[in-house]
């Protein structure tokens, strides 16, 4: 049975490390609205969703009534004209039709992943009937973001800095931006589309924050853009740091004549680990986004292995003029590494005793105290046979379920 302790806040993971021992999964807080991704349940699609060629919307269902599936997202979908589920999800969004608009007016939810996450704004945009856009030297929120950050001329001067998608009846915006992972070496400056800094701490001060202010500034806001912010932190941010750190490790192992296949060593999960609490302290840090800002650490979904994703496929080093017997051929991940992460993780959010995790790069880090954790990658097992390419999901479940996560807890934190 997947591990599950849902979108829980971390203070409150103490008084259920009992249950979560006992049952292998943690109860919801009965003290508070229950949380549906955190109980046992299973995958499916919302019936009357289909039409003609129109997938069904992909949902997550509980076996528990008491604590009944998140509807947020079909009562969103029936109020957007432009959704292709505009005219067929109405009947499922009675109780959260009026309600549901409101959680998205006027908010920005960012996602600091990797292109997993990219790939859930574009999929969300095409649920909403929108069209996602990229963010790169030629957009003027882009511009404003890389004028301001430090000159580094191993970088491409035409990547993608971010991604969103804009729902302009809410005013409501999904941006998407990538980092490097746990790497403290610079070890990707030398591929295509590198774009600095590498380093997470520098890339956040020197990238991503310019690129918020950049979004709450009135004076850059045109016809391409969308409304300014009316501030440049974000109403919530989505974490996590899975596919670059495989990369590393396996790019590592290949070159010092190891198998990239092995299961990964204790002392790389320990330094995962201490990186990753670094990482989510500094975001919640004074200087970035403050600890009033919900942030949530999305845990990996579980690509299929027989889509054979590669290093150079994920990095952009593919050589597509290369012959089939002169391609490199050096595999990503398999899925034991990737499970491992997702149980470090864990680890991670319930340490205690003799396991208390702390930062690596600043030993004074620890993770935040009102810290979230969202199982969609656990929530996805089994569903790989519906991804767009190697590793990124589908619209369905994958992008729909995210999304009805990213909906509860938008609700779960409503003022």
């Amino acid at each position: 049975m997947p591990t599950h302790l849902g979108s829980l806040a971390i203070r409150r993971l103490p008084s259920f490390r009992q249950r979560f021992c006992n049952l292998g999964y943690l109860q919801p807080d009965t003290t508070s609205s229950c949380d549906p991704f955190s109980i046992p349940g299973f995958v499916s699609s919302l019936d009357g969703t289909s039409k003609d060629t129109l997938t069904p919307l992909g949902v997550w269902r509980t076996f528990d009534q008491s604590c009944p599936t998140s509807s947020h997202l079909p009562a969103l979908l029936s109020n957007l004209e432009k959704s292709p589920y505009y005219s067929v999800a109405g009947k499922h969004s009675i109780a959260n039709s009026q309600s549901t608009p409101g959680l998205i007016t006027n908010k920005h939810v960012l996602l600091v992943g990797d292109s997993v996450d990219r790939s859930l704004v574009e999929n969300f945009c095409w649920l909403a009937g929108e069209t996602s856009k990229p963010v790169d030297s030629s957009h003027p929120w882009g511009k404003a973001a890389l004028a301001s950050a430090q000159k580094d001329p191993k970088s491409s001067s035409s990547q993608q800095i971010a991604h969103y998608c804009y729902l302009p009846k809410y005013n409501f915006l999904l941006t998407s931006m990538y980092h490097y992972g746990i790497d403290e070496t610079d070890a990707w400056s030398k591929i295509p589309n590198y774009q600095g800094p590498g380093l997470f701490e520098d890339r956040i001060s020197q990238l991503v924050l310019p690129f918020l202010k950049a979004s709450a500034n009135s004076d850059l806001m045109s016809n391409v853009t969308p409304k300014s912010r009316r501030t440049h932190v974000p109403d919530m941010v989505f974490f996590q740091s899975s596919f670059w750190d495989l990369a590393l490790w396996a790019q590592q192992d290949i070159a010092a004549g190891r198998s990239a296949e092995s299961d990964l060593t204790e002392m790389r999960l320990l330094k995962w680990r201490s990186r990753n609490v670094d990482m989510l302290s500094h975001l919640a840090s004074k200087d970035v986004f403050g600890y009033e800002t919900p942030l949530l650490w999305r845990s990996t979904h579980y690509p299929a292995e027989g889509a054979n994703p590669t290093i150079e496929w994920f990095t952009g080093q593919d050589n597509p003029d290369a012959t089939a017997a002169g391609k490199p051929n050096h595999p990503l991940f398999r899925l034991n590494r990737l499970h491992q992460l997702n149980e470090a993780q864990l680890s991670t959010l319930i340490s205690g005793g003799d396991d208390y995790v702390r930062g690596s790069k600043s030993p004074s880090a620890r993770l935040p105290d009102d810290l979230a954790f969202v199982p969609w990658g656990q929530v996805m097992l089994g569903q790989a046979g519906k991804q767009m390419d190697p590793i990124s999901p589908s619209p369905n479940p994958g992008a729909s379920i995210f999304a009805e996560m990213m909906l509860w807890n938008l609700a779960l934190h409503k003022p």
